[in-house]
């Protein structure tokens, strides 16, 4: 029988790819040009930063990917008068072709915002809830008609 073509190891790519990477910090990415307040019920949302990386985590425990982890950070305030609840991590990437993508699962626990629903108080901005939403996706997808559902909300990012 004729010889076997070598097969490339999928977890050397990444290796290397989290040894180029290592030390180098998020790529911060414009925000909308008019970055505009969305709503969930009586939840305000806001996107206060947006980022790329090519690996999260800190440390021993980091997750590495071939394509981009895009960070969305948002800012939650209730302005109702009853509390709200709303889960973060039911969010998903609306990617220009229509397609959509849910959180990265583990990526998601190492940024920080762990699935489940949070109940938001009603009050000032002393109440106010900061969350990092973790996805990975291709750069290409990172193109203008990018947009984060939540609920009701639609966001526009590019």
């Amino acid at each position: 029988s004729p010889p076997r073509p070598e097969e490339e190891d999928p977890n050397a790519r990444l290796t290397e790819r989290a040894a180029r990477g290592a030390g180098h910090a998020p790529k911060t990415l414009p925000l909308p040009p008019d970055n505009p307040t969305a709503w969930a019920g009586t939840v305000a949302l806001k996107v206060v930063k947006l980022s790329t990386a090519a690996h999260v985590g800190s440390g021993r425990v980091q997750l590495v990917t071939d394509e981009s982890f895009l960070l969305v950070t948002l800012l939650a305030q209730n302005v109702g008068k009853q509390p709200a609840e709303v889960d973060p991590t039911t969010a998903q990437l609306v990617l220009p072709s229509g397609a959509r993508a849910a959180p990265a699962p583990d990526a998601q626990r190492l940024v920080g915002t762990v699935p489940g629903v949070r109940t938001l108080q009603p009050g000032g901005e002393e109440v106010r809830e900061e969350w990092v939403l973790a996805f990975e996706v291709p750069e290409a997808a990172l193109a203008p008609g990018l947009a984060l559902a939540l609920g009701e909300a639609r966001i526009p990012l590019r």
